[in-house]
């Protein structure tokens, strides 16, 4: 069986440890950088050319896409499935597994248990979404006494404090740059 696994380096652990495995076990591997890849669309002609050469012998394709790559990688896999190449961890298992909330959803969408999670656009937002009244609500149990004052509970932001701002000290190590080039500094 040819296989291809489409990855950055080939030295990085999991790549080698695929090819390893998989040449023990008789199969003749080939290391592809996705991004080294060209592809060309058209009519029932759908390609992949990897260091000139067209890539079209293969039985099945690995992917180890980073999330560095992760928009044309994906086209390069896209590609690969187009071309009848069977692939494992398809473009579209990729994408919803960089999409964090999208894949808690579908985790949640199929009765799995997961830890409430809140997504909101701005921070002034989380306590409504949250069902709470403020973020003081959420933060101290209702039982606990809140302690008095401003800025007593974690989720109220501090009071500023004015005597607190104190000016910038100079940079002295400018100031003896600026005397090192004026020419009356400079004794002959």
């Amino acid at each position: 069986m040819r296989i291809a696994i489409l990855s950055r380096n080939k030295s990085l652990y999991s790549t080698n440890r695929l090819v390893r495995t998989a040449k023990k076990a008789g199969h003749r591997v080939n290391v592809i950088d996705p991004l080294k890849c060209n592809l060309l669309l058209g009519r029932d002609r759908h390609k992949v050319f990897y260091n000139s050469s067209t890539v079209d012998k293969f039985n099945i394709a690995i992917t180890r896409i980073g999330a560095s790559i992760t928009d044309y990688g994906l086209a390069v896999v896209n590609q690969f499935d187009m071309m009848s190449i069977p692939v494992i961890n398809d473009a579209a298992s990729i994408a919803r597994s960089r999409d964090k909330f999208r894949c808690l959803q579908l985790l949640n969408k199929h009765n799995i248990k997961l830890p409430r999670t809140i997504m909101v656009r701005s921070p002034e937002n989380l306590a409504t979404a949250a069902g709470f009244r403020s973020l003081c609500d959420a933060c101290c149990p209702p039982r606990q006494a809140r302690p008095a004052g401003p800025g007593r509970c974690p989720a109220e932001p501090r009071p500023e404090r004015a005597n607190q701002t104190r000016s910038p000290a100079p940079d002295r190590t400018a100031r003896r740059f600026d005397r090192a080039r004026r020419p009356e500094d400079r004794s002959c």
